[in-house]
Protein backbone atom coordinates (compact mmCIF):
# COMPACT_ATOMS: atom_id res chain seq x y z
CA UNK A 1 0.00 0.00 0.00
CA UNK A 2 1.33 3.35 -1.01
CA UNK A 3 -1.26 5.68 0.59
CA UNK A 4 -2.90 5.07 3.95
CA UNK A 5 -5.44 7.51 5.36
CA UNK A 6 -7.81 7.74 8.28
CA UNK A 7 -11.18 9.44 7.88
CA UNK A 8 -13.23 10.33 10.95
CA UNK A 9 -16.93 10.87 10.39
CA UNK A 10 -18.60 12.66 13.29
CA UNK A 11 -22.36 12.53 12.90
CA UNK A 12 -24.36 15.40 14.29
CA UNK A 13 -27.45 14.89 16.37
CA UNK A 14 -29.01 12.23 14.22
CA UNK A 15 -31.19 9.34 15.37
CA UNK A 16 -29.75 7.10 12.63
CA UNK A 17 -26.89 4.90 13.73
CA UNK A 18 -23.54 4.34 12.03
CA UNK A 19 -25.09 1.39 10.17
CA UNK A 20 -27.10 3.79 8.00
CA UNK A 21 -24.00 5.77 7.05
CA UNK A 22 -22.04 2.60 6.39
CA UNK A 23 -24.77 1.37 4.04
CA UNK A 24 -24.80 4.75 2.30
CA UNK A 25 -21.02 4.70 1.92
CA UNK A 26 -21.08 1.14 0.60
CA UNK A 27 -23.86 1.85 -1.90
CA UNK A 28 -22.10 4.95 -3.24
CA UNK A 29 -18.76 3.14 -3.40
CA UNK A 30 -20.29 0.48 -5.66
CA UNK A 31 -21.85 3.20 -7.83
CA UNK A 32 -18.45 4.88 -8.23
CA UNK A 33 -16.87 1.54 -9.10
CA UNK A 34 -19.46 1.06 -11.85
CA UNK A 35 -19.44 4.64 -13.21
CA UNK A 36 -15.68 5.28 -13.12
CA UNK A 37 -14.30 1.79 -13.61
CA UNK A 38 -12.69 1.74 -10.17
CA UNK A 39 -11.72 -1.38 -8.28
CA UNK A 40 -12.44 -0.35 -4.68
CA UNK A 41 -13.56 -2.78 -2.02
CA UNK A 42 -15.06 -2.15 1.39
CA UNK A 43 -14.78 -4.36 4.46
CA UNK A 44 -17.67 -5.17 6.75
CA UNK A 45 -18.16 -2.65 9.52
CA UNK A 46 -16.51 -3.77 12.75
CA UNK A 47 -16.15 -2.21 16.17
CA UNK A 48 -12.52 -1.85 17.20
CA UNK A 49 -12.08 -0.17 20.59
CA UNK A 50 -15.83 0.58 20.68
CA UNK A 51 -15.56 2.79 17.55
CA UNK A 52 -17.30 1.41 14.46
CA UNK A 53 -14.99 1.40 11.44
CA UNK A 54 -14.51 -0.08 8.00
CA UNK A 55 -11.64 -0.21 5.53
CA UNK A 56 -11.81 0.85 1.90
CA UNK A 57 -9.04 -0.67 -0.21
CA UNK A 58 -7.97 0.38 -3.68
CA UNK A 59 -5.04 -0.58 -5.89
CA UNK A 60 -2.65 1.91 -4.31
CA UNK A 61 -4.51 3.18 -1.27
CA UNK A 62 -6.24 2.20 1.94
CA UNK A 63 -8.69 4.32 3.90
CA UNK A 64 -9.72 3.50 7.46
CA UNK A 65 -13.16 5.05 7.89
CA UNK A 66 -14.14 5.65 11.56
CA UNK A 67 -17.74 6.47 12.51
CA UNK A 68 -17.68 8.60 15.66
CA UNK A 69 -20.91 9.17 17.52
CA UNK A 70 -21.42 12.63 18.96
CA UNK A 71 -22.97 11.41 22.20
CA UNK A 72 -19.95 9.24 23.04
CA UNK A 73 -17.64 12.23 22.49
CA UNK A 74 -19.84 14.46 24.66
CA UNK A 75 -20.12 11.84 27.39
CA UNK A 76 -16.35 11.51 27.53
CA UNK A 77 -15.79 15.23 28.20
CA UNK A 78 -19.00 16.16 30.00
CA UNK A 79 -18.76 17.05 33.68
CA UNK A 80 -19.47 13.95 35.73
CA UNK A 81 -20.22 15.69 39.02
CA UNK A 82 -21.18 19.10 40.36
CA UNK A 83 -17.58 19.68 41.42
CA UNK A 84 -16.34 19.02 37.87
CA UNK A 85 -18.98 21.38 36.49
CA UNK A 86 -17.98 24.18 38.88
CA UNK A 87 -14.30 23.70 38.03
CA UNK A 88 -15.01 23.75 34.28
CA UNK A 89 -17.21 26.83 34.62
CA UNK A 90 -14.57 28.66 36.68
CA UNK A 91 -11.92 27.78 34.11
CA UNK A 92 -14.16 29.05 31.31
CA UNK A 93 -14.83 32.34 33.11
CA UNK A 94 -11.16 32.87 33.89
CA UNK A 95 -10.09 32.09 30.34
CA UNK A 96 -12.70 34.34 28.70
CA UNK A 97 -12.02 37.20 31.11
CA UNK A 98 -8.27 37.09 30.51
CA UNK A 99 -8.76 36.87 26.73
CA UNK A 100 -11.23 39.76 26.78
CA UNK A 101 -8.85 42.03 28.67
CA UNK A 102 -5.99 40.97 26.38
CA UNK A 103 -8.10 42.00 23.39
CA UNK A 104 -9.06 45.35 24.98
CA UNK A 105 -5.48 45.97 26.11
CA UNK A 106 -4.10 45.39 22.62
CA UNK A 107 -5.84 48.54 21.38
CA UNK A 108 -8.05 46.73 18.89
CA UNK A 109 -11.26 48.18 20.31
CA UNK A 110 -9.92 51.73 20.09
CA UNK A 111 -8.81 51.11 16.49
CA UNK A 112 -12.30 49.89 15.57
CA UNK A 113 -13.90 52.97 17.17
CA UNK A 114 -11.50 55.28 15.34
CA UNK A 115 -12.21 53.56 12.00
CA UNK A 116 -15.98 54.02 12.46
CA UNK A 117 -15.52 57.79 12.86
CA UNK A 118 -13.56 58.23 9.62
Amino acid sequence: MENKKDVFYLAGYDPRSYRYYYALLKRNLYKQNYLNGLNLSISPCSQKNEIPCCVIVGEESQVNYHFLQWDSVVKKYWAKSLCDFVFDFAYFLTYTTIESWTYVGSGSVINVVNIKHL
